[in-house]
This record gives C-alpha cells, structure tokens and sequence, in this order.
C-alpha cells in the first residue's frame, strides 16, 4: 500500500520491491528497474520514496550453507560503507583487508548482532552458518579530511 507520505509492504512478498531487486526495498530503484524487467519498472514507479542513491537497503532471508561471493563493496562506482545486522540465525562475514593484505572472520550470530566495514578499504564475502535474516545498509563513503 502507497500513499504520499507513507509505504506499507512485506519484504518477503513474491511479487513486491525485493523479489524484484535482488532484495533491496531502498535504493536506486529506478536505475535498476530497466535491467530487472517490466514488473520492477512498475514497482519502481509505483514507490517512488524508495528510490535514492543516497542509502541502499537489503533485507534477506539466507539459507544454511549459502555463500555470497568475494567482491568489492560496490562493483562500480564510490566505495560505500555498509553494516549487517543479524536479525535472527548466524552469519559469518569475512572482509579481505586491501592495504594490509590480511583477513578477519566475524560471526554474527544473536539477534542484533552487527558489523560496519568501509567499502575503500574491503572486499567481504560471507557464509550463512544457519538461516538467517539479515538487513544490510549501503551509504556512500565520504571523504575525510585528515
């Protein structure tokens, strides 16, 4: 449901915002939608509020076993800071530090628990131990004075 002011959805729903943009219900919707086919444009357009290059958001529901592939944070384009949050299962994230070429695994596995990494300095993958629902948040980097 949509009004001016306000969107009431599922982030589940077969046929809503995430099944039709690889599970982000906020981001550059209406970029994406042209490459996600008919049913996306219409979504797209139909939402309008949730669509900005200001801040990306995914909510995920992950099987046991699955796991997301190495890349950076953002395959094209700014770098961008992302956090996870573990809403419910376990989720192990490894991030590939690209200066100091070293890796650390962290495992997130109550509800709550959460991890931030900046996307210049990263690559991640992760592995879901058990299912798992995740919210992830993407913004762009900015730079900072030193």
């Amino acid at each position: 449901m949509t009004s001016n002011s306000r969107v009431v959805g599922n982030a589940f729903s077969p046929d809503g915002l995430a099944a039709h943009f690889k599970q982000f219900i906020v981001g550059d919707l209406i970029s994406w939608a042209p490459k996600n086919g008919p049913r996306a444009e219409e979504l797209a357009q139909q939402y309008p509020m949730l669509s900005t290059n200001s801040v990306e958001v995914k909510v995920a529901r992950e099987p046991a076993h699955k796991i997301g592939p190495d890349r950076p944070d953002k395959d094209i384009g700014p770098f961008w800071n992302t956090i996870g949050i573990v809403l419910s299962g376990h989720m192990r994230i490894t991030l590939h530090d690209r200066a100091q070429a070293t890796t650390e695994t962290h495992d997130l596995k109550e509800a709550g628990d959460f991890l931030a990494w900046p996307g210049s300095g990263y690559t991640h993958n992760w592995q879901c131990v058990e299912d798992a629902v995740v919210i992830t948040v993407r913004w762009p980097e900015k730079d900072i004075a030193s």
